[in-house]
């Protein structure tokens, strides 16, 4: 299987759910914790998933577009 289509596995399961860590991922892709790191890295890299825990391991991703639609209005009040 291509790169691209295994980027495209993780996009779609990240619309499905969009925040992930990569074991949920792994699961949910049938593809190996490296793999989904490689394609992680890749959407990352393009702004489509964000790193949302600022930790170097037990790392969870966020689908950007999807918590940007979400958070539209939700400013706080001055």
């Amino acid at each position: 299987m291509s790169p691209q289509r295994k980027a495209g596995r993780v996009l779609r399961a990240m619309q499905k759910r969009p925040v992930a860590g990569v074991a949920q991922l792994a699961e949910r892709t049938e593809l190996s914790e490296p793999t989904l790191r490689s394609s992680l890295g890749q959407m990352e890299k393009l702004g489509l998933i964000r790193e949302i825990t600022g930790r170097k391991r037990d790392r969870v991703f966020a689908y950007w577009p999807c918590i940007e639609i979400l958070n539209e209005g939700a400013e706080p009040l001055p």
